[in-house]
């Protein structure tokens, strides 16, 4: 009984941090998306906003941008559930050339 209260306790903490880390990190990156401008590194983007969700191709998001080479996708806290993503587009040298935020309806 007192290992099933400590199992219980642990798994409300732990989804705590998770839940806790998710609004921390989308935090983060919207008061800090206005900062991302043309022309700025991969890395100096990391610095800013974290490592992003996922790296994908122009052909995720359907980016019809001849120099695109890659996009930075930060999702929402309750994206897939509530889709919401934040997107940084780069060149092939590895520099902003637009960024967006996604919402589906």
């Amino acid at each position: 009984m007192k290992l099933l209260k400590r199992l219980a306790a642990f798994t409300v903490a732990l989804g705590l941090v998770f839940v806790g880390n998710e609004f921390y990190r989308e935090h983060r990156v919207s008061n800090h998306m206005g900062e991302v401008h043309f022309g700025m590194s991969k890395d100096q983007v990391q610095v800013l906003l974290g490592g992003p969700s996922y790296i994908v191709g122009c052909a995720y998001w359907a980016l019809a941008m001849p120099d695109c080479a890659e996009v930075f996708t930060y999702r929402d806290a309750f994206a897939p559930l509530l889709p919401a993503y934040h997107v940084i587009v780069f060149d092939k040298s590895g520099r902003v050339i637009s960024t967006a935020r996604l919402v589906s309806p």
